[in-house]
């Protein structure tokens, strides 16, 4: 019968020693790279004096940082929270800051304003909840309102099935309803320059698709502008008053254009097979960038007045991708690849690039990964990313993403580099379905339903490893997401080379092709089951669920909850204990074999 350990705010009890046969300290590997410093959500004020960003791994949860634009100064840490938080935008001189927080990383947000001319103070704007959905935060352009989106109607105090765009006060916590889609709004509501309208990236057809609506800062004059048919994908920003910078799925290709509102017509700048866009964003002279991916690698086109150009990547770091545009002409960007953590860095607009997050001291050992390629039995070409340990492989790890629309990169990651450290070698499988090859690969699993070819991808990526003769015949496949749900699948799909998984927030139902109990009576593997118990995405009815078929069915499994995680595992101590727990878990699985 399987084990149940619920793990509330601290790691497990100490372990006394490591696998036996790495002769390490595993919980100094685990806390190293549970310390792993993450970065997200740049953005820069509108002056173009300071930039700030989000990180996780400095702290126990993900907080709030700055620095200074215009000349070299200290980075500076504006939150120390209990809860992660996340920006949601900053004001022209980089003084009030509107922030989101969830408890327990739930994904019911609330929004807070910092004011750091008053110590970095935090008041809270909306209030905290878990029964509904808020996207943006926006400021309105005197600074005196917020503008946001949300699945509640804060009149009636109920959650709606629709989506509800608010503009709050800041001064007297008025909230005025200026619109109501037919459908909630999953991306953040944009306003123009001027502040004069507000752009709207909605679903209000079939469920994957995207149009793009506008209408005016006060709610009038709500439309459609913008769409590609029933099903197609289109998403975009504003670039001036009259013109959106758009992405879009158009006639089987994904393409970049620029749509102009007073005339109706596009502009089509780019796309498949030549450049493979994924989104738009805003410089700060009239030009953007757009974010387009090249086997799984992302790299950035800059188009404004003097035509197109690849942005030059001077960071010294593989991946060079904007976030947010400065008023001269350059970018605050993300820089990144396998070797070290994510760094942050002002770039010029000649490409000179300044780094503005110090690289810390660590025992992490960094390798960057090989570029692998393999075939799946349908002749379709795959791509991955290999990384090989040091010392001859202890077996193989495949590592995959929280998709299906996401994909893996050439980026450090604390679970894969913990694995590396630790001896195996790890597959890092961009399996069809994964955003970042074009619009037919990411449309694959859904034109292809019910053949579950994603499945012949992995067994195809495992087998090429193996026949390199770098790594044993003995796998465990991980995932977050619908990686969770395809490591589940890989135990009944390839019985005779996966003998573990381990799905992190993705419980299976029957709805998955996994949860019944015949299904799971067929495991002859190891499961360790990794839950967030907020989680909002992989309920809890379904988290119960899974443990209960697990209990019945009787495959060997270990179930790990985390009180006080949402959809992934990000607080560090709950980083720590989950590679410790999965270090010794995959050791004992490969060890026994399949029952």
């Amino acid at each position: 019968m399987g084990q149940e350990r619920r793990i509330s705010e601290g790691p497990a009890a100490p372990l006394r020693h490591a696998p036996a046969e790495t002769g390490a300290d595993l919980r100094s590997l685990a806390r190293a790279w549970a310390a792993l410093p993450q970065v997200s959500d740049l953005c820069a004020s509108a002056d173009g004096a300071w930039g700030f960003w989000c990180s996780s791994g400095l702290g126990e949860v993900q907080d709030v940082f700055a620095a200074p634009l215009g000349a070299p100064g200290a980075v500076e840490q504006l939150t120390f929270g209990s809860d992660h938080f996340g920006i949601r935008d900053v004001s022209a001189d980089g003084q009030v800051l509107i922030l989101a927080q969830s408890r327990n990383a739930s994904g019911h947000d609330h929004l807070l304003l910092l004011d750091r001319r008053v110590g970095n103070r935090l008041h809270l704007l909306t209030p905290k909840q878990d029964n509904h959905r808020l996207t943006g935060g926006q400021l309105t352009r005197d600074g005196k309102a917020v503008i946001f989106a949300t699945d509640y109607d804060y009149a009636r105090q109920v959650p709606v099935d629709q989506g509800l765009v608010w503009r709050q006060d800041l001064t007297t916590g008025h909230r005025l309803c200026l619109a109501r889609l037919p459908r909630p709004i999953s991306r953040p509501p944009r306003l123009s320059p001027s502040g004069q309208r507000i752009l709207l990236n909605v679903c209000t057809r079939t469920e994957g698709s995207g149009q793009i609506w506008v209408m005016n800062a006060d709610g009038s004059g709500l439309r459609e502008v913008f769409a590609m048919g029933e099903t197609n994908d289109s998403r975009g920003d504003w670039l001036d008053e009259d013109r959106i910078a758009v992405v879009t799925d158009r006639m089987g290709r994904d393409e970049v254009g620029i749509f102009t509102l007073s005339a109706g017509t596009t502009q089509w700048l780019g796309g498949e097979p030549q450049v493979l866009p994924d989104r738009v964003v805003i410089g700060g002279k009239g030009g953007f960038a757009c974010i387009a991916h090249r086997r799984g690698q992302a790299h950035a086109l800059v188009f404004d007045a003097a035509g197109a150009r690849v942005l030059p990547n001077l960071s010294g770091r593989r991946t060079l991708v904007p976030q947010a545009g400065l008023p001269n002409g350059g970018w605050l960007a993300l820089a990144y690849d396998g070797d070290a953590p994510d760094a942050v860095v002002q770039v010029a607009p000649d490409g000179l690039c300044r780094g503005l997050t110090p690289r810390p001291a660590s025992s992490r050992r960094h390798r960057a990964p090989l570029d692998f390629a393999w075939t799946s039995p349908d002749g379709r070409p795959v791509q991955g990313w290999l990384h090989e340990p040091e010392a001859p492989s202890r077996g193989l790890i495949v590592h995959l993403h929280d998709g299906p629309a996401a994909h893996s990169e050439d980026r450090a990651s604390a679970e894969i580099g913990f694995w590396v450290q630790l001896g195996y070698t790890v597959l890092d499988a961009n399996c069809r379905g994964s955003t970042g090859f074009g619009f037919a690969w990411r449309r694959a699993i859904a034109a292809e339903a019910g053949r579950d070819r994603e499945q012949d991808d992995l067994r195809a990526g495992i087998e090429a490893v193996i026949q390199r003769g770098q790594a044993p015949g003995r796998v465990a496949v991980m995932g977050t997401g619908h990686g969770a749900i395809s490591s589940w699948k890989a135990l009944l799909r390839a019985p005779d080379l996966v003998t573990a998984a381990l799905p992190v927030c993705g419980a299976c139902g029957p709805a998955d092709g996994v949860g019944s109990l015949a299904q799971i009576f067929r495991i002859r593997g190891h499961v360790l089951l990794i839950l967030g118990a907020p989680d909002t995405l992989c309920e809890r009815e379904l988290q119960q669920g899974a443990v209960r078929t697990l209990t019945e069915a009787g495959p060997a499994h270990e179930v790990l909850v985390f009180d006080n995680e949402g959809h992934g595992i990000r607080r560090r101590a709950n980083v720590e204990t989950l590679l410790m727990r999965a270090a010794l878990f995959v050791e004992r699985a490969l060890a026994a074999g399949p029952r």
